[in-house]
């Protein structure tokens, strides 16, 4: 509970943040203009400003949070139970290994999110014009 609070604050704040002010700012957004696409026709505003707050939150907030949940779990299946919190594993875990090691899966799982929270919020974005909620 303690990373999903922020990571959900950070990944609406982020995609009302790049579909208001950066998206419209883009090179491609002025040429899709010139050759008459039109972003908001097919929603690719929508996903790629989720897939921009995807990347931000997986670097930001997921590649920590698994890395540490994963050795709070092998630590769980060891007689002695050392990690009574995310506080102590993240020390035990920089101590030890470095802080490298905490974003030592960055990639792949900031492309996961990337491409989960653009298809999610073209969905949103979608479903929200359709209901005109």
């Amino acid at each position: 509970m303690a990373f999903e609070i922020p990571k959900v604050t950070s990944r609406f704040f982020l995609f009302r943040e790049l579909v208001l002010n950066v998206i419209p700012n883009l090179v491609i957004y002025h040429y899709s203009l010139i050759y008459h696409i039109n972003f908001q026709d097919f929603g690719l505003n929508f996903y790629f400003a989720g897939m921009g707050a995807g990347l931000v939150e997986g670097a930001l907030f997921s590649t920590p949070q698994r890395n540490l949940q994963q050795r709070i779990l092998a630590g769980m299946l060891q007689p002695n139970a050392h990690y009574l919190s995310f506080v102590q594993a993240f020390q035990a875990l920089a101590k030890e290994e470095g802080l490298k090691n905490i974003y030592r899966r960055f990639p792949a799982i900031a492309l996961r999110e990337g491409f989960y929270n653009g298809g999610l919020f073209l969905i949103f974005c979608h479903s929200y014009r359709y209901f005109n909620v």
